[in-house]
């Protein structure tokens, strides 16, 4: 999921919080 860590969202309710948890794992995994 490399796309999900660059999409360009424009106001996403869920997405700090979900997307800080998945680029902790994207971000060193990648």
């Amino acid at each position: 999921m490399s796309r999900g860590n660059k999409i360009p969202v424009p106001e996403a309710p869920e997405w700090p919080a979900e997307m800080s948890r998945k680029n902790a794992r994207v971000g060193p995994a990648a």
